[in-house]
């Protein structure tokens, strides 16, 4: 099905554009007589968007000639409005289309002539869609759309299960050709609108599939952040069981070299590649970790098994493997060559590495683990849900309360 939006403030125009793709199946559409509405259709994709280029703010107002092509200026550079895959300009006016005419090609944009004696504009809109809805068929769906952040979660239960228990709206979202599981759902804030998110888990753990997954995930998606919560292993002494972790530096625990001395005994020399977090977002998480308040009342919402001690927060480095650890010289091993050290995971470096090195537009990775055990034999699963659930509230507070969006 494609989806048209027609944005025209003449009720005459719109009936016959209306009239027209009544005509065409395979399409649906919605119209939008003023700029005001015509934002609130674009909360969501469009395949084309028939657009007149005298154009009000609201329908109340006087049409604009210069409206028209500046919404399309304004689609392209706010992530709050979706880019429909086609634009085609629509004007009645000679002297508007001879003057645009050149600008909308240097744009790769189509303008039409609009004549109400002519059936020549009908068919060039009926051509468009036919060509599109042909050069879909037995293609796989590439999304369009902008999303604001996508999770990543390596385990579907306790980790994805606690970002959907946000109230989010969450919806399953099939992607052709893709076997993963995807959910979209929206969060609505008062100062910016309506967020787009994407979720989904790892088919199994480790690096690779950690890669794999967000390679995906932002090629379908274009997030502006790429949000990975769940559990991790923390360096006891450092940190607390349930603490919050934030990573500021992720790394490969394994790159490295493996030598043998002169005696023949085997070592490890690391070559650490460390990716950063983003500057600001690192002192923005420092001054979360000193908010008590605020850290309290994020807990203060567990209904479940009763948790003594305070949610605490702590940001630094976290170092990524390829096993699950449960050995305490190991961490101590680590330590040595990196003695900040608070915390290791099986995913966090992919998520990095991938952001830093997709193709553009490229997502900003922020990376908030709960410590549910301290990496040696004495593993346990019974702070699993409550850790899942701790990084899950965390991230909300930073989506509502200190990203950014525009």
């Amino acid at each position: 099905m494609i989806k048209i939006l027609v944005v025209e403030d003449t009720a005459s125009k719109a009936g016959k554009v209306a009239k027209l793709l009544d005509s065409i199946t395979g399409c649906s559409y919605e119209i939008a007589s003023d700029l005001v509405t015509a934002r609130k259709f674009l909360q969501d994709h469009f395949n084309i968007m028939i657009l007149d280029l005298h154009l009000p703010e609201r329908f109340s107002e006087v049409a604009i000639e210069s409206k028209g092509f500046d919404f399309v200026l304004e689609i392209r550079k706010t992530r709050r409005l979706k880019m429909p895959d086609h634009i085609l300009g629509l004007t009645e006016h000679t002297e508007v289309h001879l003057k645009y005419k050149s600008i909308f090609d240097e744009n790769l944009i189509n303008l039409v002539q609009y004549d109400p004696g002519s059936i020549s504009w009908e068919s060039k809109i009926r051509t468009k869609i036919e060509e599109l809805q042909q050069s879909s068929i037995g293609l796989p769906s590439v999304n369009t759309q902008r999303y604001d952040i996508a999770f990543v979660n390596a385990l579907r239960s306790p980790e994805l299960d606690a970002v959907l228990e946000l109230d989010y709206q969450w919806q399953k979202k099939k992607i052709p050709n893709d076997s993963a599981n995807y959910f979209e759902g929206k969060i609505e804030l008062p100062s910016y609108g309506t967020l787009n998110v994407v979720a989904t888990h790892l088919p199994q753990m480790g690096m690779v599939a950690t890669a794999t997954s967000t390679m995906k995930i932002i090629e379908h998606f274009r997030p502006k952040f790429v949000i990975m919560t769940g559990i991790c292993g923390g360096v006891e002494g450092k940190v607390n069981l349930g603490d919050v972790v934030i990573s500021d530096m992720s790394f490969d625990l394994e790159s490295g070299k493996i030598v043998v001395d002169p005696e023949g005994k085997q070592g490890f020399e690391p070559d650490y590649r460390v990716i950063p977090i983003n500057s600001s977002l690192k002192e923005a998480f420092i001054d979360l970790a000193t908010d008590d308040k605020i850290l309290a009342r994020i807990k203060s919402n567990w209904k479940g098994n009763k948790i003594s001690g305070e949610l605490n927060l702590h940001v630094g480095p976290v170092g990524s493997g390829a096993a699950v650890i449960s050995n305490k010289d190991y961490i101590e091993n680590k330590i040595k060559h990196q003695r900040k050290l608070i915390a290791i995971d099986m995913e966090s470096y992919a998520i990095s590495y991938c952001c830093e090195y997709c193709t553009k537009p490229q997502p900003i990775p922020i990376l908030i683990k709960s410590v549910s055990d301290y990496a040696n034999p004495d593993k346990g699963d019974n702070m699993q849900k409550y850790c899942a659930t701790m990084s899950a509230w965390t991230a909300d507070y930073i989506i509502r309360n200190i990203l950014t969006f525009d």
